[in-house]
């Protein structure tokens, strides 16, 4: 069964989908975030320990044969090894790039690589497993939710892989900028987002950066990541202003432990 889960503010859209058949449309009627809306009905009878989940949004386009051919690797890699998330590589459609790898990521067969964490988009796992580590993060919004999730099953002793075998096309923010990181001679893309949603990274980064879970290479990458994309902003792209002051008031309200939607 396919859930749609609708966080569209004061909306209902059940026209669209109605007469889909093994689709069940839930909205909220207003945006509770991705971690608090995917709880909401993972609390289920419906759900038994064993059951296969696998998470999507609405930037993901995937052929008719990727689900399956994820569990397949999903159900190899639980013979060796204690699954968390299982996820594809994908295509950034906006930077043309092939995502889903990290640095440092390691082949353990079948064209399966470790990986500190999955994208939300089109990760697999058990609903046991998510079980075992509360579920999703509700003090994170949106950004990183994916990165907290990875990072708990981690030190909960599961680990993540991405799956070659599988690919996906997905779109990464509203578009990139290239951008040149002279500490180590590299030019890069910047996946950059609406201003407001400087506010949303930052405030769960400085979450994030605070939690005992999160290792030292990782609170380095989302520092590193948090200040690109503000000079990104600031260098190639027009609501300089505005974006600048998302991005404080995402700093200072992350020190405050501010949680849920960005009251205006």
């Amino acid at each position: 069964m396919a859930i749609l889960i609708d966080n569209t503010p004061a909306k209902d859209n059940a026209a669209l989908f109605s007469g889909i058949s093994g689709l069940r449309y839930s909205p909220n009627r207003k945006n509770l975030g991705l971690s608090a809306a995917f709880n909401r009905h993972l609390h289920s009878p419906e759900c038994t320990a064993s059951d296969f989940l696998i998470f999507f949004d609405q930037d993901t386009r995937i052929g008719n044969e990727h689900v399956a051919t994820l569990v397949k690797d999903f159900e190899m890699l639980e013979h060796t090894h204690r699954v968390g998330c299982l996820g594809p590589v994908f295509f950034d459609t906006n930077s043309g790039l092939l995502c889903g790898l990290w640095d440092g990521s390691k082949e353990v067969g079948h064209n399966c690589f470790t990986v500190p964490a999955t994208i939300t988009s089109s990760s697999l796992t058990r609903y046991k497993t998510l079980q075992a580590v509360g579920f999703w993060n509700e003090r994170i919004f949106l950004d990183y939710a994916d990165l907290d999730l990875g990072w708990r099953l981690l030190r909960a002793g599961f680990e993540n892989f991405v799956s070659r075998n599988a690919r996906m096309q997905h779109r990464l923010g509203k578009g990139s900028v290239p951008f040149y990181y002279a500490l180590k001679n590299k030019r890069m893309q910047i996946t950059y987002h609406s201003p407001v949603r400087l506010y949303y990274q930052l405030r769960e980064v400085v979450k994030l950066l605070r939690a005992s879970y999160v290792p030292l290479q990782g609170k380095i990458i989302l520092i590193k990541e948090s200040v690109s994309r503000l000079l990104a902003r600031l260098l190639y792209l027009n609501e300089k202003g505005q974006s600048l002051c998302y991005w404080c008031r995402g700093l200072f309200d992350g020190l405050r432990n501010v949680n849920g939607a960005l009251q205006e």
